[in-house]
């Protein structure tokens, strides 16, 4: 008891800008120290309300004209324009201007509680080691409250060093690791988040125009086939992750879903999603499913369904006539159109997206053969009855 008030007195006098702003010019006042300690003590409380009114009790820096004096305790958190991530991995990065402010960088304060309350309570040298079952019963303690996306990034983004700005839509392509995009996406899923997409994009997109001038506003068939061999790496490493931790299903889950977004009509996506391809997804989509795409995917754990099977098999119809759409333009003269729209017939075909005219005739002639092989031994042997 004695404890909570004076931690409760001191989150008062932090909220009425007494003992915290008039004790800051005095040299042996540690007010980082000070607030360190509230905050933890707060968390180990899990006075969580408390702990939002006296962090927002902090107020923004301002700098005063032709005013040298030292400045009260404030934060640049909320006026600098980074996020949580940046700050629990970086801190404040502020102007020489600001120093006669005692700025507190509070979301790396609210970081480096956690981490130590992890360790703490689980009695662990390192939050960072991933232990899918102590990190689902510390996230649950946070749902629900104004902490919980804090503490999100935290496990997804620093301690397990998550794909960060890399997995946002249209980011560096490059940057992208099958081993991070597998243990973000089970992570996800572990600790139920609603969505476990929600710290990795769905889709990956392949970049329709490059800065080369020979092939400005032309695809760049060497890059396109880069980046081919670059998802075909993503998804090797993802099926590793997938046995190493027995999610199989998870991967096919993921996969398929990657799948749609290369393989659904531009004009369905949103209005970002338009202004990056620019009209040429769906050439994309034929030059990247050729036999050594439909098989990166088939081979890792991409399972077809009927919606996936009605968009190929209009695809596969429409290729001839997509590619000749411009037959006046540079990619349309260099491609061989042919081979490129009989690798997606046939990887389609192959992996049961697709079925050709002919193999529907064939099946077709088989069932009317087997019907009338079965009219015929009926008779013979005097079960048939026309009336039925």
């Amino acid at each position: 008891m004695k404890k909570l008030i004076k931690v409760l007195s001191i989150v008062i006098l932090g909220v009425m800008g007494l003992s915290l702003f008039a004790s800051a010019g005095s040299p042996s006042y540690n007010y980082k120290r000070e607030f360190q300690d509230t905050i933890k003590n707060l968390l180990g409380l899990k006075n969580f309300s408390q702990l939002q009114e006296y962090v927002n009790s902090i107020p923004d820096c301002y700098i005063q004209e032709n005013d040298k004096s030292q400045q009260p305790l404030c934060t640049m958190d909320r006026i600098d324009g980074n996020d949580f991530v940046a700050h629990a991995l970086f801190g404040n990065r502020y102007n020489s201007e600001y120093k006669n402010f005692n700025v507190i960088n509070v979301d790396f304060e609210i970081a480096d509680a956690l981490e130590s309350l992890y360790m703490n309570k689980y009695n662990s040298q390192n939050a960072r080691k991933l232990n899918v079952k102590q990190y689902n019963d510390f996230y649950k303690i946070f749902r629900n409250t104004w902490l919980q996306e804090d503490i999100e990034h935290l496990l997804m983004k620093v301690w397990q060093k998550g794909e960060n700005s890399f997995m946002d839509r249209y980011s560096n392509f490059e940057m992208m690791t099958g081993k991070t995009i597998f243990n973000t996406l089970y992570l996800s899923k572990e600790l139920k988040f609603d969505n476990i997409y929600k710290y990795v994009s769905p889709e990956i997109f392949m970049t329709p125009y490059e800065q080369d001038p020979i092939f400005k506003n032309h695809i760049n068939f060497q890059k396109l086939n880069n980046r081919r061999n670059k998802l075909h790496t993503i998804l090797n490493e993802m099926k590793r992750g997938a046995e190493e931790k027995k999610s199989k299903n998870l991967l096919s889950e993921v996969v398929g879903h990657w799948f749609d977004s290369i393989i659904f009509p531009e004009q369905w996506g949103d209005e970002a999603e338009k202004e990056y391809y620019k009209g040429t997804k769906q050439k994309q989509m034929y030059l990247l499913l050729n036999e050594e795409g439909w098989k990166m995917f088939g081979e890792n754990g991409l399972v077809s369904n009927d919606n996936q099977k009605h968009i190929i098999t209009l695809n596969v119809k429409a290729c001839r006539r997509v590619l000749n759409n411009k037959s006046d333009s540079y990619e349309s003269k260099i491609m061989d159109k042919e081979k490129i729209c009989s690798a997606f017939e046939k990887g389609a075909e192959k992996y049961g997206f697709y079925i050709s005219p002919e193999k529907i005739a064939e099946q077709q002639e088989k069932e009317l053969t087997e019907a009338i092989n079965k009219k015929s031994n009926q008779l013979q042997k005097g079960f048939y009855n026309p009336a039925f």
